[in-house]
């Protein structure tokens, strides 16, 4: 998204490797559609979602393995024209409520960090994607510069900020929703180490874990459970520079590491979780305090422009959308009326890997 803020088009390569993958030179992959159905169904994920988003794609027989060579998948991509010709003909940008942020500069002081790097940075975009609601990605210096509508900004590694950075930050998250991740401005580019600076910024005072060992799961509080939170979730073991937040008296503990030293505190406008583990509920949480509109409570995959709903199915079993207004509904690919009145509320049964767009006529 910042791309596309910056007014350029991002380009995917699709390489997926379709069920043709489990021969050829490469074949024997670990990871490959088992059938041409899940080959389909991935392809009218990856680009539904991307119309969604407003970006552009190509598929990409990597290394000449013709994992394309099927006139099927190509059916997929024809299939797909009528929702991309209708976004063409009246373009919107896309403004997704949730604002998954990262920072390029702390990223260059991170050496040896894969324990935190590797949940937070990577792995979160499974959470994201599985919140169910749409979500987009941006640098931190959009975030800086005032062009991040989101209700909910989750800033993931905005580990390193001097001074200027940290007033700009404040200033920008004010009337935001805000989810602090891991170990916010805890490192000034000239002062080093600074955790005054970082409760400064965020209003959470943090004390360092220290011990031989690092702790290896977070449990949640009876109330973090009542709001939702899984029961414990795990932290890659040997983490380095972990915290528990100072509480206050008002704040809401909702996980704790094994010693009792809170993990995750809501307050006021803000949650702060210390572990690099961000769980799907905890975003789902973040998501119900800032009001955003959640469209299903289901586990699934589920993107949209807030006329395009696409979910793409994580387990077997019926998902239920909820609308943020009465609508008629239709099938975005084939046009069939899903509905014959306005409806705020939408059954779908899937099968597990099934990619269902349905569009929205308010």
């Amino acid at each position: 998204e910042s791309i596309m803020r910056a007014g350029k088009l991002w380009l995917y390569e699709d390489d997926t490797r379709t069920h043709l993958a489990a021969g050829g030179s490469l074949g024997g992959l670990r990871y490959h559609a088992g059938n041409q159905w899940e080959s389909r169904q991935i392809l009218l994920r990856n680009t539904g979602q991307e119309i969604i988003r407003n970006l552009a794609c190509w598929w990409m027989d990597l290394m000449r393995n013709a994992w394309y060579a099927d006139p099927a998948l190509w059916a997929e991509m024809q299939a797909l024209a009528p929702m991309e010709e209708a976004k063409l003909s009246q373009p919107r940008p896309y403004t997704p409520p949730v604002a998954s942020v990262f920072d390029e500069y702390s990223a260059v002081y991170t050496n040896r960090g894969h324990s935190i790097t590797q949940p937070l940075l990577a792995q979160s975009r499974h959470a994201f994607a599985r919140m169910g609601a749409p979500y987009g990605q941006y640098f931190l210096d959009d975030v800086l510069a005032g062009r991040v509508a989101g209700r909910l900004l989750v800033l993931q590694n905005p580990w390193v900020m001097n001074a200027e950075q940290r007033r700009q930050l404040k200033q920008a998250v004010a009337d935001k929703f805000v989810l602090w991740c891991h170990a916010p401005a805890v490192l000034d580019p000239v002062q080093g180490v600074t955790l005054a600076a970082s409760q400064e910024l965020t209003g959470f005072a943090l004390t360092r874990l220290e011990g031989e060992t690092s702790p290896e799961t977070v449990q949640a509080t009876a109330r973090g459970r009542e709001l939702g939170l899984p029961a414990e979730w795990a932290v890659r073991k040997n983490t380095p520079l972990l915290f528990a937040v100072q509480t206050t008296p008002t704040d809401e503990v909702l996980a704790c590491w094994p010693d009792g030293a809170a993990a995750v505190v809501l307050r006021g406008k803000a949650l702060f979780c210390a572990s690099p583990q961000l769980p799907r509920e905890l975003l789902r949480l973040a998501a119900r305090q800032a009001g955003v509109h959640l469209y299903t409570d289901d586990e699934c995959v589920l993107y949209s422009d807030g006329v395009n709903i696409l979910v793409h199915a994580t387990k077997e079993g019926p998902v239920t959308l909820r609308l943020p207004q009465a609508s008629m509904l239709s099938d975005a690919i084939n046009g069939q009326p899903l509905t014959s009145t306005a409806q705020t509320t939408l059954r779908l049964d899937l099968r597990f890997g099934e990619t269902r767009i349905v569009r929205l006529h308010p």
